[in-house]
């Protein structure tokens, strides 16, 4: 049975359990060989789908072979692979550093290296302004909260500088 054929009987109502068994193969099996081609199930739309880039080129191959990952369904193995590994570590486990610098890898900051002043690409800019526009905030104050907010989730120290000027003490976030 080809895995488009598989995919077909999923989608259509077939339990993932009912394939395994009509395949006669362990349920575990069938579903990395399904993941592998880049087949995966929906929980939002419960329903199973796939999220390659070619799906005659994954889907046409049989169930009863080896399944490897072909190019085609890497980026979204590749992907799933990195959510399942980020949901099993705990949270003492979890490496905020290389989070920060995998977020910053996947950033495009082409745009925003132009420019010596602090800037925003223009998605984010607009979404912050329609933000503030609907929950009638200043969109200055939501950018300062937002960062603030981003900066704690990464453990990042929020350090301000004290001016004599000052009275009351610079306040600094995470208790340090």
């Amino acid at each position: 049975m080809l895995l488009k054929e598989i995919l077909f009987e999923l989608k259509n109502g077939k339990s993932i359990d009912d394939m395994a068994n009509e395949l006669g193969m362990d349920l575990n099996k069938l579903k990395t060989k399904l993941k592998n081609a880049a087949v995966d199930y929906d929980a939002l739309n419960k329903m199973w789908d796939y999220y390659g880039s070619d799906a005659e080129k994954s889907l046409n191959r049989e169930i009863k072979q080896p399944i490897k990952v072909k190019d085609v369904d890497r980026a979204y193995v590749d992907r799933h692979k990195q959510t399942t590994k980020a949901k099993n570590v705990s949270k003492n486990d979890f490496d905020i550093e290389y989070t920060l610098f995998k977020d910053y890898l996947d950033t495009n900051n082409k745009p925003l290296k132009s420019k010596k002043t602090f800037t925003l690409n223009e998605e984010i800019y607009n979404t912050i302004k329609e933000t503030s526009k609907k929950k009638s905030m200043k969109i200055n104050v939501l950018i300062n909260v937002l960062l603030e907010k981003g900066l704690t989730l990464y453990n990042i120290d929020i350090v301000e500088k004290n001016s004599d000027k000052d009275k009351e003490p610079t306040p600094i976030i995470n208790g340090k």
